[in-house]
């Protein structure tokens, strides 16, 4: 995808599809996410710096389409804790029986249902 999205939902859309990559190309890294005796290293660690950053930006993008109108949320600030948990749980769960478009598709129909602004 070369084009930048022009609205919010095309930019989650964008970054769902990201983590989905990821977590296609590195299952083992969500393997030792899930486990709890790594969370407190996680947490204090790079990794816990990214995975925060990564969050702030999620809420920043739902706050804009909220600005923007596009979107709707009481709460971005846990959404932006749910989007990438969805991703975490069908990796644990179903991958690799569900392939990567698929997935993504269904990740943002799920998130697009519950933020996109109903007309």
């Amino acid at each position: 995808m070369n084009e930048s999205p022009r609205n919010s939902l095309g930019t989650l859309e964008m970054a769902i599809g990201q983590m989905v990559q990821f977590a296609y190309e590195n299952p083992h890294l969500f393997e030792l996410m899930r486990t709890s005796s790594l969370q407190e290293t996680f947490s204090s660690s790079h990794w816990g710096g990214k995975h925060m950053e990564f969050k702030s930006l999620l809420e920043s993008i739902i706050r804009k389409g909220i600005r923007q109108e596009e979107l709707t949320d009481v709460h971005p600030e846990l959404t932006a804790r749910f989007i990438p948990g969805l991703v975490r749980s069908v990796m644990i769960d179903t991958a690799p029986s569900v392939d990567r478009k698929t997935l993504t598709a269904h990740i943002f129909h799920f998130v697009k249902a519950a933020l996109a602004k109903q007309e």
